[in-house]
């Protein structure tokens, strides 16, 4: 029997089978737009999209909605485990920013000498903005970034289908603003606060909720975690390295 999880007051709580999660439903303690999910899932569901869900008594009426479209797993990628994982998307980000400060930073400094003089803040906001056309690129290529691919975190549009640089570079233009706060220290650490703590409740964040991007997660293997320590220690001896030159 299906093990579920549902969100309460802000909470995750479960699992609970599938037959009690419907009582809750029918009783009332849930209400039709109740988050819950179970190990298959893509993402958190309102409990009254479900298929084959009875619709609760107490749940008002509602206006009809247009289906959603009917999602196709077009390379066999199953999520595995709860998918509100803010962390691991942080981390995944946090890669994605090393190597594009690495790869872009570097020709920058060549190309226009004078950034060598200029405050770290500024220099990490034109490298930000540079992941504004790098990422959405790696998305058109490969489907995915460094960063995502090491932590198996899959970012696709609501019917399966890769995003297009359009939607690759809106949504990046979106991380940028309301979860990096443009890489302004005290503005960041406030959206990424925030940010946080909407994933965290309800299980999607605002940039993706508004242009229907479905985030997906399986297990990370324990390697991975070593491999991305790896890879922290490599820029730190890196920076220390230049500091010594």
């Amino acid at each position: 029997m299906k093990q579920w999880f549902y969100s309460e007051d802000g909470q995750q709580k479960g699992p609970v089978p599938e037959e009690t999660l419907r009582e809750m439903h029918r009783n009332g303690a849930l209400k039709d737009d109740s988050l819950v999910w179970c190990d298959g899932m893509a993402e958190w569901r309102k409990i009254s999209s479900l298929p084959g869900w009875d619709v609760s008594p107490y749940a008002t009426p509602a206006m009809p909605a247009q289906d959603d479209p009917v999602p196709v797993n077009w390379d066999g990628y199953e999520a595995t485990g709860p998918q509100a994982r803010p962390w691991v998307r942080y981390w995944a980000r946090t890669v994605d920013t090393l190597l594009s400060g690495f790869l872009i930073g570097i020709p920058l400094f060549i190309i226009f000498p004078a950034l060598a003089m200029a405050p770290s803040i500024v220099v990490g906001m034109i490298v930000l903005a540079c992941t504004l056309v790098s990422e959405p690129l790696l998305f058109v290529l490969f489907g995915t970034t460094p960063g995502k691919a090491l932590f198996l975190v899959r970012v696709r549009n609501r019917d399966g289908s890769r995003l297009s640089f359009s939607h690759a570079f809106g949504r990046r233009l979106g991380v940028l603003i309301r979860g990096e706060g443009l890489g302004i220290p005290i503005v960041a650490l406030v959206t990424q606060i925030m940010s946080y703590s909407r994933l965290s409740n309800q299980g999607i964040t605002s940039w993706d909720e508004q242009s229907g991007f479905v985030v997906s997660h399986r297990q990370v293997e324990w390697w991975r975690w070593l491999a991305f320590i790896g890879i922290i220690i490599g820029f730190i001896a890196l920076i220390v390295r230049s500091f010594e030159v």
